[in-house]
């Protein structure tokens, strides 16, 4: 009965690819990985791409990142589309069984390439207008790369945690800002750079946190519900005359969702696209609530 068990996980686990439609070959219960290695050429990845369209599992999808990545290599340019294809790939690994390899790998290319965004010209389109706008967009970029950066390793986490320190101090530095505002842009710059520092010294990676294991192994299309359960806290929080540093916090957590939906739904289905509208109310509710009144 022991050994029985073991197999007939196996045979449900290669029905499942079968009924994916796919040459999904199963070895120890998990699907063969494909060999990105082999190819060389854009059309040799762009044969392997048409070789696992019917594949949904976490190799496939990973593969998919792999072979997005080196096309973007090869083009030797930017290419949002294919930057947003693989991210999108690596969330789908994200968001499945796979094992810890597989999701490092997936969390650290994230990671790097919502790092390369926050970059002067790195290509991603910002919801904030006015003085600190910059500023802003860069903040959540950032934040959404220490999420990733946290499941993946702590280099890359560190980097982010660095860039999150250096914009909180600039915005802690802007005319006009409320002053608990302000306090709260100070004290998150000090935190970012002393948990950056303590990273740097460690020898091991920390356990994940809930918080960022749950954002980063939630499906693509549910980061737009979390941005909206999460806006909505913030305009409770803001309605209500509470404390305005919750407020702030709950409105760039729906600000991290909606960026992530944002540069990696390649196609949005109409609801998805309504649902992303949401982000630049979100944006100027950010820019009401740091603000002193005119």
């Amino acid at each position: 009965m022991r050994k029985a068990l073991p197999r007939a996980l196996t045979s449900l686990a290669t029905a499942a690819c079968l009924a994916l439609g796919a040459s999904c070959v199963i070895s120890g219960g998990r699907a063969e990985p494909v060999p990105v290695q082999g190819a060389r050429t854009p059309e040799d990845l762009s044969g392997l791409l048409e070789s696992i369209a019917g594949r949904a599992d976490a190799e496939a999808c990973l593969a998919r990142a792999r072979i997005y990545a080196r096309l973007r290599e090869l083009d030797g340019v930017d290419a949002p589309i294919l930057r947003a294809k693989g991210d999108a790939a690596d969330i789908d690994v994200l968001s499945q069984p796979a094992g810890e390899d597989l999701k490092e790998e997936s969390a650290d290319r994230l990671a790097r390439h919502f790092l390369e965004r926050a970059r002067p010209g790195g290509g991603a389109e910002s919801p904030f207008r006015g003085a600190p706008a910059k500023a802003l967009h860069r903040f959540v970029l950032l934040t959404v790369a220490a999420y990733f950066g946290e499941y993946a390793s702590r280099g890359v986490h560190a980097d982010a945690l660095d860039g999150l320190s250096e914009t909180a101090d600039e915005l802690a530095g802007m005319e006009g800002l409320q002053p608990e505002i302000r306090k709260d842009w100070h004290v998150r710059a000090k935190t970012y750079a002393l948990r950056a520092d303590d990273l740097r010294a460690s020898e091991e990676k920390d356990d994940v946190t809930p918080d960022a294991r749950k954002f980063c192994e939630i499906a693509l299309g549910r980061h737009l519900d979390e941005a909206t359960r999460a806006a909505d806290r913030g305009t409770a929080e803001k309605a209500g005359r509470g404390d305005a540093g919750r407020a702030l916090q709950s409105y760039l957590m729906a600000l991290a969702h909606y960026t992530v939906a944002r540069e990696c739904l390649v196609s949005p289905t109409p609801a998805q696209a309504h649902a992303l509208s949401g982000m630049e109310i979100v944006a100027r509710s950010v820019c009401e609530l740091i603000c002193r009144d005119p």
